[in-house]
């Protein structure tokens, strides 16, 4: 019995080793109590049984928000800013029901839950989904809980959002509408370089080579936490050169002149737009398009549908699809091919409406 400590309190207790080794390689010892021997004899044998048969877990009395601000921390020293950001916001909002509960107590439904409330928003059902697991796989690797209550939910699938290109009375209001000049050469060479919105937000003069008139495409803003970070193009196959027509390097050295900043479309102060700045920008260039076309207010317009307009306008004057590839930036030809074959079966129902009354 000498294993076994008696405390000033008259209880008993013990140290049982799990087997299992911490983050940092500790080994995981739990104490366990006992007001007599017999008892503590019972709870011993107990604990080697269920880790016989795998299913011994002591979270020691944590919640998840106690130990989800532990997972965070780590995660925090081996995640990118932004990615982060999306992992903490989704633990302390998306999670917020679970915060209270006690690790062990947690089961799939809970975790079914905060998807289920997340429908018609895949995105964060997939975040929730996959920081859950993330976290306790981590925990079950710490000892604190026997299975991970995420690792087999599934999400129904969810059928995107058919990508499409600018409408008749769309590409009417870009030449009608009353944008001011900052306005309408962000949309022109949205419209004619395809360039994603952070591409074209980090644009510099000194990217253009007005004599080949061609833009080197070499660098993206993005945002983290609302500021915008200057970074690499989003894969190799982003650094590129795009052509830019005439018309339009008339116009933007005739703004350059003018404007001298170092980026083309900065902020006020000069330097790169804020991703709050750039939402006020764009929701004046989405309202006096909307206003003019008479498009509902769930209809939505975007930059990337620009992109998507450029690739149907390559599609439509015979592009090859390798080169097709190069001029959109995709690292991926499957993508472009992807985007060539939507367009061609929209061609062949075209066509097929085209000669539904040619008949004899």
């Amino acid at each position: 019995m000498a294993k076994y400590k008696k405390r000033a309190d008259g209880r008993y207790s013990t140290r049982v080793s799990t087997g299992r080794y911490d983050s940092s390689g500790k080994q995981i010892v739990h104490t366990l109590y006992g007001r007599t021997i017999a008892e503590l004899d019972a709870k011993v044998a107990a604990m080697r049984t269920d880790l016989r048969r795998g299913s011994y877990a002591d979270d020691a009395g944590r919640t998840f928000r106690e130990y989800a601000e532990t997972w965070l921390k780590a995660k925090s020293q081996t995640t990118a800013p932004r990615t982060y950001k999306k992992y903490e916001d989704t633990v302390l909002k998306k999670c917020a029901p679970l915060h209270a509960l006690r690790l062990r107590s947690i089961e799939r439904p809970d975790i079914t839950a905060l998807i289920t409330a997340e429908t018609g928003h895949p995105d964060n059902q997939r975040m929730i989904r996959m920081v859950c697991r993330a976290m306790f796989e981590q925990a079950v690797d710490d000892g604190l809980v026997y299975k991970n209550p995420a690792a087999r939910i599934t999400i129904a699938k969810h059928r995107p959002q058919e990508k499409r290109a600018l409408t008749d009375a769309e590409k009417e209001a870009l030449r009608s509408c009353d944008f001011t000049e900052k306005e309408r050469l962000f949309l022109s060479v949205l419209y004619s370089t395809g360039l994603r919105r952070g591409e074209a937000l980090g644009l510099r003069w000194a990217d253009f080579d007005w004599k080949a008139r061609t833009v080197h495409v070499q660098r993206s803003i993005d945002f983290t936490s609302g500021r915008p970070v200057e970074k690499e193009t989003k894969s190799a196959a982003g650094d590129r050169r795009v052509s830019v027509p005439a018309p339009l390097c008339a116009t933007l050295r005739a703004y350059m002149k003018k404007y001298p900043s170092m980026l083309v479309f900065p902020a006020q102060n000069g330097s790169a737009m804020s991703e709050a700045t750039f939402r006020r920008f764009w929701a004046r260039i989405y309202t006096k398009i909307v206003s003019y076309t008479g498009h509902e207010e769930d209809v939505k317009l975007t930059p990337h549908i620009f992109r998507h307009n450029y690739a149907s306008e390559l599609y439509a004057r015979g592009v090859d699809v390798k080169t097709a590839q190069y001029l959109l930036g995709h690292a991926s030809l499957t993508v472009t091919l992807g985007i060539y074959t939507h367009l061609a079966e929209a061609s062949k129902r075209t066509a097929a409406e085209a000669v539904a009354d040619m008949v004899l």
